[in-house]
């Protein structure tokens, strides 16, 4: 089973260079999570409490690399939320 969003990965390998907002949502230590995401080259622009995850921007090459990290249990883009 993939942990990214059905097309992601697709979309992250075609263009490995470009900037992407995702949303991250990780399992164990949250500090620890967020330790190895900015190292992965990410900036945390949020970070969720209810659901333990991070929204982040930064190179879709990154989010690639990720993939394989044990902590990381879905990856999918982070789209505007509009209110009506």
């Amino acid at each position: 089973i993939s942990k990214f969003a059905p097309g992601l990965r697709e979309s992250l390998m075609a263009d490995q260079s470009a900037e992407v907002n995702l949303i991250l949502r990780v399992q164990g230590d949250p500090a620890a999570c967020r330790v190895q995401i900015e190292r992965a080259g990410f900036r945390v622009r949020r970070a969720f409490r209810l659901v333990p995850a991070f929204a982040v921007t930064g190179p879709a090459s990154a989010a690639l690399a990720l993939a394989e990290a044990s902590w990381l249990t879905q990856v999918e883009p982070d789209h505007p939320v509009h209110i009506m």
